[in-house]
């Protein structure tokens, strides 16, 4: 649902009644992003005091325990002759951009997120956000890293709040994870930004601060929707291939309710993974659904006398969990094309399988085709 910092009493940002839908909701995933958005200026998705004037106004309509803070798993591009005004593009891109074109990054501490400037000149590398190829000009990327998203994920534990909810998985910067945990609880310290002089030369704003000279300074890997106080955003923010589910308790939870739904604008993307302070960390798989014709709800069988292979697809990447079951504990992340060995069928629409690296878990079946293996169990 669409986050209130202001705490407006008109617009798209007012319509959604959170008091009411609290009652009836066993919590909120609030969209704790897109201060700036596609159409509009330039500038953070998700500055601190925007997530954090909208966990404010949250509280004051309902508990902490129902209220789930949204991470923007994204950044958003802008280019000095307006064909990118804001358009979505996911971390592992924005990586790519800055790499490819020598980005000055600087470190904007009046809104404790990453900004990247470059030019792209005559026979640089070729590239597209969002099918839109990147002409020669001047741009500026406004978006987060694993330090800014986890100074983010601290309120949760600073506000005692039910979890964390993402826009989307596959978009992050895969050493988020290492220390996920942590920063939800506010167990493990933030990482520092690393100050270094860029080698070309920054216009950054007053308060930003050079970081590096091609990459920010933690690894980012990893785009997206939702506005500010009263107008909602034209839509852009790329898709998610899959969504997820992370928590923190005792032991990995049965199932979690879909973290798709959304009550907002068709133009607007929903968050789509949830973190829970209070229970385990958990990952549900949500990748892209592929069509009728491609695939149907129930998995094809596996023959207990022959082994087959399986090969990820239709998604960019799938997660590997430790129980067949929506909402389980996250063991790995698997890209597309990446080989399987099927173990065998486990209940409706899951494969156990096993990586070349000896890892086993559990994924859904129908991101996997599957063919019979020829190597007695190995895997070419």
């Amino acid at each position: 649902m669409a986050s209130n910092p202001s705490g407006a009493t008109t617009g798209w940002a007012a319509s959604y009644d959170y008091e009411a839908l609290a009652d009836y909701a066993d919590y909120l995933m609030i969209m704790t992003y897109d201060e700036h958005y596609e159409g509009g200026s330039a500038g953070p998705v998700a500055s601190l005091s925007f997530v954090e004037n909208s966990i404010k106004y949250a509280l004051k309509k309902t508990t902490a325990d129902k209220i789930m803070l949204g991470l923007p798993f994204y950044g958003r591009l802008w280019s000095s002759d307006g064909r990118f005004n804001g358009n979505g593009i996911n971390l592992t891109k924005a990586e790519d951009l800055i790499s490819d074109y020598g980005a000055t990054v600087t470190y904007d501490s009046s809104s404790g997120s990453m900004k990247a400037q470059f030019t792209v000149r005559s026979g640089s590398a070729a590239n597209q956000v969002g099918g839109i190829t990147l002409k020669t000009g001047n741009y500026t990327l406004w978006y987060d890293n694993e330090t800014t998203l986890a100074k983010k994920m601290t309120l949760v534990s600073k506000y005692n709040l039910k979890g964390a909810a993402c826009w989307a998985l596959g978009q992050e910067p895969v050493s988020l994870w290492k220390n996920y945990t942590g920063y939800l609880h506010g167990t493990t310290p933030v990482p520092a930004i690393t100050t270094s002089v860029s080698s070309q030369s920054p216009s950054p704003s007053s308060s930003a601060a050079p970081v590096s000279s091609s990459k920010p300074a933690s690894s980012a890997a990893t785009s997206s929707k939702a506005p500010s106080s009263s107008k909602a955003p034209a839509s852009s923010a790329p898709p998610a291939s899959s969504s997820a589910t992370s928590a923190k308790s005792s032991a990995p939870t049965s199932s979690v309710p879909p973290a798709s739904a959304s009550t907002e604008p068709a133009s607007s993307s929903a968050p789509a993974t949830i973190s829970s302070s209070s229970q385990q960390e958990t990952v549900e798989s949500v990748p892209a659904v592929p069509s009728q014709e491609e695939a149907s709800s129930e998995a094809p069988e596996v023959d207990d006398d022959r082994e087959l292979i399986g090969e990820v697809k239709w998604t960019s990447r799938l997660s590997l969990l430790y129980m067949p079951v929506a909402g389980a504990v996250i063991i790995a992340s698997i890209m597309a094309g990446e080989r399987l060995l099927v173990l065998r069928k486990v209940g409706r629409g899951w494969y156990k399988v096993r990586r070349k690296n000896g890892e086993e878990g559990y994924v859904e079946s129908r991101f996997i085709s599957l063919k019979d293996n020829e190597n007695n169990g190995e895997m070419a």
